[in-house]
């Protein structure tokens, strides 16, 4: 935004050698003292006059001197920068150049007409220019203030005079105003306090201690040579009992002039600042997903991890004393009376050696939570922090054998959370959500991790064996290891493992399926299984399968109507102990039909880890596997149904390769 004004040198006229006639002509020169005319009129002797003005384009100053006390009477004239120039009266004509800051063409011609002479200057000179431009300020974005925050900057512009400038430009007056939108104008009045301009960090005019929609006028003096610029800041404060709102701040008039022409211009055209929003502290907190947050099986033991949640401030800092965990099963109700957990701790993930709040699960009609208070931990204004919730889980006898439970932020009461912006205030149940811009009460959010409880549950790890796939009546094919980490011994029911083939020919076949126990070094140890109930096929299923089976993968069942001598029915695995098993074949026909190429193996025990709704085999809402076991808790009798669930499935062996 500029304005722009007409600069012409500054003359000054001294006269030499006789008086002025008078009355001057009407675009003459005004003499600025009276008294210097009277005093070359009455001496008639040389004097000095000076008159500082302006030339304007195309003016003709006429001068007519008289009295002459000698024929080489003269004009000096010059400017405040420029060489003087004589101009005697025994000169017809003459031109010349006046630079004060533009140049200035000067015509002048003596002519003797008695005994007076007229001296006509005729002045033209192209136009020149005083300009201040108003921009915003884009090195500030729009931000949101907070009610009782003081000296906040509410609008920054970029005053600036061009280097095109000829003068240096003094700005003398700043109208301020706000664009408030949709909101009333009300609004402003008692959201903004204390309001004042700096230009450049130096005060420009006066406070407002109350403001204005329409306009406030700050008055000063503020000036700038040519190229130079300067920031204007307009800073209010804010209210303490202001309701969230929207403004943007308007330089809507500015005067200012040249230091030299003194030509007073007046902008009245609007320059809109930032967009200003003031709004509360907001508090958002989500559950997180990331590698820790994965549904697992828990097992009896200390600080163990059962929920994490992202946590973020917007527009402030935020210290919280208090937030209330609610325990729920995995049908989404309150669970008011789990057994699962013993002593709960809350971490900051950037510190987990030292929990920022301890607590203990609330069990009772109405109550099933935990809740951590006495806390002071901060969460910087824009950033995000992780909170960690870490649990001592119950051993057999309190635990709940195979429940499922999942924390939830109980909700954004001040009851169940309790959080102060940096003014000390309490938020609100509207500045607490779990998504940004919510601002409803919440209740049971966040939802986190579930988890599956169990007092013993199966690690099963592959043991890698020779790759070699062996041609015999007796080849080992898959050896793996089940480990009970729980704090009851084990009893496995069943197993199936998966088969399956590349590269056999339609006639080939390995069949024969053993279940060996492994003894200490890795060898065939005690035989626990036995069928043939089908092979795995290079093409085709044979008839006599008792399941429907696809050509090239077979699935093999162990179990109590296959073991020896009913080992599965009281087969133990001790708590804090494994067991390594072997899965042999014949594969003495796995070549047949074939005199080239190769043949490779893969085995596996298939099955899915984790939370899934809706499950209803086995442990309900968990996914299925195909390791079954059961265990008694004390005080409990054994599951009637095996338990499936593992975090190892699926289980995969390595590969076994025979080449032609």
């Amino acid at each position: 935004m500029m304005k722009k004004t007409k600069f012409f040198a500054v003359v000054s006229l001294f006269i030499f050698g006789g008086v002025l006639a008078l009355p001057w002509p009407s675009r003459a020169f005004q003499v600025k003292d009276p008294a210097c005319v009277n005093a070359i009129a009455e001496s008639g002797s040389i004097a000095l006059c000076q008159k500082n003005t302006l030339f304007h384009e195309s003016t003709n100053i006429n001068i007519t001197l008289r009295s002459f006390t000698s024929a080489g009477a003269f004009v000096m004239l010059g400017g405040a920068s420029d060489p003087w120039l004589k101009l005697p009266f025994n000169t017809k004509e003459s031109t010349t150049s006046l630079t004060n800051g533009s140049s200035l063409f000067i015509t002048y011609v003596g002519i003797f007409q008695g005994n007076k002479a007229v001296f006509q200057i005729n002045a033209t000179g192209p136009e020149s220019t005083a300009e201040l431009i108003v921009v915003k300020d884009t090195s500030l974005g729009s931000k949101t203030l907070l009610p009782a925050s003081a000296a906040q900057t509410v609008g920054q512009f970029l005053l600036k005079a061009p280097a095109s400038n000829k003068e240096v430009v003094c700005l003398s007056s700043l109208g301020v105003s706000f664009d408030t939108s949709f909101e009333t104008d009300e609004t402003i009045l008692l959201a903004l306090q204390n309001m004042s301009v700096s230009i450049g960090g130096e005060p420009f005019g006066t406070t407002y201690s109350n403001v204005s929609v329409s306009q406030n006028i700050f008055i000063g003096s503020s000036c700038f040579s040519p190229g130079e610029s300067a920031v204007a800041k307009v800073v209010a404060d804010i209210s303490v009992s202001v309701s969230p709102m929207s403004f943007t701040t308007v330089i809507d008039a500015f005067g200012f002039s040249g230091s030299i022409s003194q030509e007073l211009q007046q902008n009245d055209g609007d320059v809109l600042g930032q967009f200003m929003t003031i709004g509360s502290v907001n508090l958002v907190i989500q559950a997180t997903n990331d590698a820790s947050t994965a549904s697992k099986i828990l097992l009896p033991g200390a600080s163990q991890q059962v929920g994490k949640w992202k946590v973020q401030t917007q527009n402030g800092s935020v210290t919280m004393n208090t937030i209330t965990f609610q325990v729920r099963d995995e049908n989404g109700a309150n669970d008011e009376f789990a057994g699962n957990f013993g002593t709960l701790m809350l971490y900051d993930a950037l510190d987990m050696n030292t929990p920022i709040g301890t607590g203990s699960y609330i069990p009772g009609i109405g109550n099933g939570f935990v809740q951590f208070s006495g806390m002071a931990w901060q969460i910087p204004g824009g950033d995000i922090r992780y909170l960690v919730l870490k649990a001592d889980i119950n051993g057999s006898g309190t635990m709940d054998p195979a429940s499922i439970n999942v924390f939830v932020v109980r909700s954004d009461s001040a009851f169940d959370i309790v959080s102060f912006d940096q003014t000390g205030a309490q938020l609100s149940p509207i500045q607490i959500d779990d998504t940004a811009g919510g601002d409803t009460f919440s209740e049971s959010f966040a939802t986190s991790t579930y988890y599956l409880f169990h007092n013993a549950a199966p690690v099963i790890t592959t043991i890698n064996e020779n790759p070699n796939l062996e041609i015999s009546s007796q080849a080992k094919l898959f050896t793996f290891k089940i480990t009970n980490n729980g704090d009851r011994e084990m009893r496995l029911r069943f197993l199936t493992v998966t088969l399956q083939s590349i590269g056999m020919s339609p006639s080939g076949t390995i069949q024969h399926w053993q279940l060996w126990e492994a003894n200490s070094v890795g060898g065939f140890g005690t035989l626990l299984a036995v069928t043939d109930d089908c092979p795995l096929a290079g093409s085709g299923v044979p008839t006599w399968c008792s399941k429907s089976q696809f050509a090239n993968v077979v699935d093999v069942y162990f179990g109590t109507n296959n073991d020896m001598n009913d080992l599965f029915e009281n087969f133990i695995i001790a708590q804090g102990s494994s067991r390594t098993f072997i899965v042999v074949a014949d594969t003495s026909n796995a070549l047949n039909g074939k005199t080239s190429g190769f043949v490779d193996v893969f085995s596996r025990i298939d099955g899915d880890a984790g939370f899934q709704s809706g499950n209803a085999s086995f442990e309900k809402n968990w996914t299925d596997g195909n390791v079954g076991y059961s265990y008694i808790p004390i005080g409990g009798d054994e599951n009637l149904l095996p338990y499936t669930a593992s975090d190892s499935y699926p289980v995969v062996g390595n590969t076994l390769k025979v080449t032609l």
